[in-house]
């Protein structure tokens, strides 16, 4: 298990790389469920998306709390910061809300398309499995 400590504040390209790696990957996510590579995608979640989502949640976390509470192995206390409100576009609010607190760049287009195409995906997935 992953153990959660308090973090720190993120530099701005560490911010930027950590949005631009969840986004980008999620897509191999959707091309390896689409072509039946269930390994690959279980794979490309777990290793590299999974760690990313973590790390916002983390600083999100830390703007609320001035960087200064643990979360605990694999991250268990999280429920005790984190509101119900925002667990249906988790990633995309709480990256825009760490962007805003910590005046980082937030490139809201590239969040944007990649939900498009995921969306899109999803459409055409449930179109070739009819």
């Amino acid at each position: 298990m992953t153990l959660i400590t308090s973090s720190k504040r993120p530099t701005e390209q560490e911010f930027i790389d950590t949005c631009n790696e969840f986004w980008w990957v999620s897509t191999y996510i959707i091309k390896g469920l689409l072509r039946d590579e269930i390994t690959y995608a279980k794979e490309m979640g777990e290793t590299i998306v999974r760690p990313m989502f973590m790390k916002i949640i983390e600083w999100y976390i830390g703007t609320e709390t001035d960087f200064s509470v643990s979360l605990g192995t694999g991250g268990r206390h999280i429920n005790n910061y984190l509101k119900a409100s925002l667990y249906r576009n988790i990633f995309g609010e709480l990256s825009a809300i760490v962007a805003s607190k910590l005046n980082l760049q937030h490139n809201i287009v590239e969040a944007q398309n990649v939900k498009l195409y995921l969306m899109q995906s999803y459409e055409d997935f449930k179109i070739i499995k009819k």
